[in-house]
C-alpha cells in the first residue's frame, strides 16, 4: 500500500490514483460552488441595480413633479399679468392714448406666448413623469420576480448553500 506524502513525487510526478480521483471531487466541488456564487452575486448584483434604477425614477418623479408645480404658478402668473395688461390696454383705448394702446398689445403677445410655453412645459413635465411612473413599476415589479426566482432557486436546492 502506498502512503501519501504531500512533499514526495510518485512515478514521474503524478500522485497516487486514490488520491487523483480525490482532487477531482473537490476541484469539481469547488468549481460547482464557484458557479452557485457566481449565480447569486449576478441576481443580487441585478438586484441592487434594480434597486437603483428605482431610486433613480423616484428622484426622476419628484423632480418632475416639483417642475410641474412650477409650471402651474407660471402659468397663473401669466394668466394674471394677461389680465392686467388686457385691463391696462382698454384704459389706454378709453383715454385715447395710442402708444401704450401699442406697447401694451405688444405686451399682451408677449404674455400669451409665455402662457403657451408654460403649457407646453407642463405637458412635457406630465409625460415626463408619467413614463418615469411606469419605469418605476417596471422596476418594482422585475425586482419582485428576480426575488421570488431567486427564493425558488434557493428553495429547489441550487443555490451555494444548498445540500449536496
Amino acid at each position: 500500500m502506498l502512503e501519501f506524502d504531500p512533499g514526495r513525487q510518485h512515478r514521474a510526478g503524478t500522485r497516487p490514483n486514490s488520491y487523483h480521483h480525490h482532487d477531482e471531487e473537490e476541484a469539481m466541488k469547488h468549481v460547482m460552488w464557484v458557479v452557485a456564487s457566481a449565480v447569486l452575486v449576478l441576481a443580487f448584483g441585478a438586484s441592487a441595480v434594480e434597486a437603483q434604477d428605482a431610486q433613480r425614477d423616484r428622484r426622476e418623479i419628484r423632480r418632475d413633479t416639483r417642475d410641474i408645480r412650477q409650471d402651474r404658478r407660471d402659468i397663473r402668473r401669466d394668466q394674471r399679468d394677461l389680465a392686467q395688461d388686457r385691463r391696462e390696454l382698454r384704459q389706454d383705448v378709453k383715454s385715447g392714448n395710442i402708444e401704450a394702446a401699442k406697447a401694451e398689445r405688444a405686451e399682451i403677445q408677449k404674455d400669451r406666448h409665455d402662457l403657451q410655453t408654460d403649457r407646453r412645459d407642463l405637458v412635457r413635465d406630465k409625460q415626463d413623469r408619467n413614463r418615469d411612473l411606469r419605469g418605476l413599476r417596471n422596476d418594482v415589479r422585475d425586482r419582485k420576480a428576480d426575488r421570488r426566482d431567486l427564493h425558488h432557486d434557493r428553495s429547489a436546492g441550487r443555490g451555494p448553500n444548498a445540500e449536496r
